[in-house]
């Protein structure tokens, strides 16, 4: 009789965690969102047509968007707070899981990434949802002073590369194409 009610029990607890298992949704895949470099222009975010940006202002600005391109809600990692406080509706996404990849027209590529400060990190990292064709929109300004890989981008003086954003979205990567810049 003890055995029976052992392997009820077990056959509970198996069907509980199997429900609870596949009843959240793991980080969504990057086919479930479109990644791409906008240009702000009259309170706008606009994605460029041409894929080509003009950019004179400094630090350089790029504004990250992702969308879910998906019928529902999808799951994308990275929201952190800083402080450890309850994360709320509207956290902004942490620039930590974005990067730049920069091809200037001769040379090899340079990959540009927010430095880290582990004095301000969280351990939490969770992920937000975000609903259908809802965007998140990040304003990435790239100070020498708080991203890394920008110290060869600038002795080199360029003026014409190519730039993409990099997602780093729990595991898999999110990617949008590749833009022409020029500075000016």
């Amino acid at each position: 009789m003890n055995n029976i009610k052992r392997a009820v029990v077990m056959a509970i607890f198996l069907g509980a965690l199997l429900t609870v298992q596949f009843s959240i949704p793991g980080p969504a895949h990057s086919a479930d969102f479109e990644v791409y470099i906008a240009i702000y222009k009259n309170g706008e975010y606009i994605k460029p047509y041409d894929r080509k940006i003009v950019i004179r202002q400094r630090p350089l600005p790029f504004h990250v968007v992702i969308k879910n391109t998906t019928s529902s809600s999808q799951q994308l990692f990275g929201v952190r707070n800083r402080s450890g406080e309850i994360f709320r509706e509207g956290t902004a996404l942490d620039q930590d899981f974005v990067a730049l990849e920069v091809k200037p027209e001769t040379g090899s590529r340079i990959i540009v990434k927010k430095k880290s400060d582990p004095s301000s990190r969280s351990t939490v990292s969770p992920y937000r949802y975000i609903g259908s064709g809802k965007s998140e929109i990040m304003k990435i300004l790239m100070d020498p002073d708080e991203w890394e890989g920008l110290s060869k981008f600038n002795r080199s003086g360029i003026h014409n590369f190519k730039v993409r954003a990099i997602y780093d979205n729990g595991g898999s990567k999110l990617y949008s194409p590749y833009y022409d810049v020029t500075l000016k």
